[in-house]
């Protein structure tokens, strides 16, 4: 890094790859690159190692990690200025390093992912915080000496008043709040990740439901930060300090828990009527949060003029808990009364290219017959919406229909007649039914919560959003068709699970505008 430096006309490195450094002796590795960073180094825009080991299949790990000071972090902060992107995944997930990331400004960042290492062991971190900072150890320990840190952390650490210390810290893990305080130096930021994992509102007895080993469960249930630091203001700092920004995204690594999570109680309709001042967002995908039909209304209406190309947003609504059992359904409704009562004059967004998806995040049967008088009701207000704005287009799908009796909505999907939504929504099916507003879905629900099911593919990869992305010329070649990996799955395997299982006629698709239903 030094010849680089001294000799490269760009005085020093655009890109360092580090894939892990020395667990042994971390803290003394992490200041060594550090240092290094900063004198040799100061115009890097990639600092990506952490990709060679992150992980993001059910948890968020990295066997990358910077073990580094507070006064290492402003050191490198304000000298590395020209960084491209970065992943907080590497780096300790607290406020005070929050606020020196925001305090030097990054005008080149247009990428930030805001997540916590599952790996992250801050009684580890804290002990050699401690041992770093020492004036005595400072003054005598030369980085040249091999030093043993982890038998130092073992030798010292066995105190149980100290291991139960170390999670009391305001501030740290799952106790930091001042997270918006990061977004202050991201002027030109784009895309804004943030990625949850082990965030506290799982019921502790679902992992041991999931996670048959005590020790495993114990360990997923570790609480690694606290969800509701991602509400309103964090919305309002979001569009205050990254203007440019056309890509957010609140996801779950763990899809195996999606039919158990409960909304973001603090991000509300305020949060999504703020996120509606980013000029040029055109992607928004949304874990379940807690807004209503009015605010997603409000959201629609507020969106700037500015932008005149296509945008998608994704929200989740609802959750496992008895509370937000029905949230989605009223949302649905609240959101068609707006449109009820508005004349397509009054609606600022009728003739924009968006496509809004909003998914209910709760996965039990409704009670039959509050669920007929429901649909009633919500087929006479969708015909009046049609009725009255014949621009929009509404995509209603349910799951176990039959006549007005059903076991629940799965999502709305609203979207103006100049937008193409992408196909991997399956909403092509239903133009071939004459532009079909409702429609039901076999929906397999029994592997919800084993830890095996998949989150909806658009989700995981964003890209999918895209109208103009092409799958790789590759794609079917490697994997025979979308997901069918040979034989595995087929149900001629099974028996009784074989070609009559869904009944002769049964060809994945139900009407549920059907004649005869209604005879």
């Amino acid at each position: 890094m030094k010849t680089w430096f001294s000799s490269g006309i760009k005085k020093g490195l655009k890109q360092l790859t580090v894939p892990m450094l020395n667990d042994e002796n971390c803290f003394q590795s992490s200041k060594q690159l550090f240092d290094s960073l900063v004198k040799f180094c100061p115009r890097v825009e990639y600092v990506d190692g952490y990709k060679a080991t992150l992980n993001d299949m059910n948890e968020l790990t990295c066997g990358d990690t910077w073990l580094v000071t507070a006064e290492q972090w402003d050191e490198f902060n304000s000298t590395c200025t020209e960084l491209r992107e970065f992943h907080w995944v590497v780096v300790p997930f607290a406020d005070p390093y929050f606020r020196v990331f925001g305090k030097h400004s990054k005008p080149r960042l247009t990428k930030l992912t805001l997540a916590v290492n599952t790996f992250w062991d801050w009684q580890a971190y804290f002990h050699f915080l401690e041992k770093a900072t020492e004036p005595s150890v400072l003054s005598s320990r030369n980085e040249e000496d091999p030093v043993d840190e982890a038998a130092e952390f073992v030798a010292s650490s066995s105190s149980y008043v100290y291991q139960q210390n170390f999670s009391q810290r305001p501030g740290y893990g799952a106790k930091a709040s001042d997270v918006s305080s990061a977004l202050k130096g991201c002027p030109a930021l784009t895309v804004l990740e943030i990625a949850l994992c082990h965030s506290g509102d799982i019921d502790e007895t679902v992992y041991s439901d999931l996670y048959d080993d005590g020790d495993d469960a114990a360990e997923m249930g570790r609480v690694l930060l606290n969800i509701d630091i991602y509400n309103d203001e964090f919305c309002a700092a979001v569009a205050e300090y990254c203007p440019l920004l056309t890509s957010f995204s609140i996801t779950e690594i763990d899809d195996g828990l999606r039919s158990h999570l409960t909304p973001i109680r603090t991000f509300t309709d305020q949060g999504l009527v703020a996120l509606a001042k980013l000029k040029y967002l055109t992607t928004m995908l949304l874990r379940p949060i807690n807004c209503t039909g009015n605010g997603v209304f409000e959201f629609l209406n507020s969106l700037s003029n500015e932008f005149v190309g296509h945008r998608t947003f994704q929200v989740y609504i609802g959750g496992h808990s008895s509370e937000s059992k029905l949230a989605f359904y009223t949302a649905l409704m609240e959101l068609l009364m707006q449109l009820k009562v508005r004349s397509p004059a009054g609606l600022a967004w009728e003739n924009r290219k968006f496509v809004l998806r909003l998914i209910n995040s709760n996965f039990e049967s409704v009670e039959p017959s509050w669920g007929e008088h429901y649909l009633r009701d919500l087929e006479r207000a969708v015909t009046s919406v049609k009725t009255i704005h014949p621009t929009l287009r509404l995509r209603i799908t349910t799951s176990g229909r039959r006549g007005f009796i059903f076991q629940r909505i799965m999502e709305l999907g609203l979207y103006t007649a100049n937008t193409e939504p992408s196909p991997w929504y399956g909403w092509d099916d239903e133009e071939r039914n004459g532009n079909a507003s409702f429609v039901n879905r076999y929906e397999d629900t029994a592997g919800l919560g084993t830890g095996l099911d998949r989150l909806p593919l658009e989700l995981r990869h964003p890209e999918l959003l895209d109208p103009d992305y092409e799958l790789p010329a590759d794609y079917f070649d490697d994997y025979g068709g979308y997901g069918d990996y040979g034989d595995y799955g087929d149900y001629d395997d099974y028996g009784a699970y074989g070609d009559d299982y869904f009944g002769e006629e049964y060809d994945g698709y139900y009407d549920g505008n059907a004649d005869e239903l209604w005879e």
